[in-house]
């Protein structure tokens, strides 16, 4: 279990990644927000703007990543990085 996850939530065609321990804000502390679109099993991050590093790491404008979807979670791969969220609601 991590100390300090990030959470990552999805509104209409936008995101934002938030971390209690890194973000400017303690009532909202969003360290990247961009776009997104997932197709045929895959997530694309697009429009990205990190404020801090989060689980994406780098400043590349856009990365995609695996989508895997089951009941309660979300399990998103890059290469050997494998990356899992525990899910409230859905995403489309």
């Amino acid at each position: 279990m991590l100390e300090c996850p990030d959470f990552i939530e999805f509104s209409s065609g936008t995101y934002e990644i938030l971390n209690d321990c890194y973000g400017e804000d303690p009532r909202h502390p969003v360290i990247e927000t961009g776009s997104y679109s997932i197709e045929k099993g895959i997530i694309a991050f697009t429009e990205r703007r990190p404020k801090q590093e989060s689980f994406l790491s780098g400043d590349a404008k856009s990365q995609n990543l695996e989508f895997h979807r089951s009941e309660d979670s979300i399990k998103l791969v890059a290469g050997s990085n494998v990356f899992y969220f525990v899910t409230e609601g859905e995403v489309r």
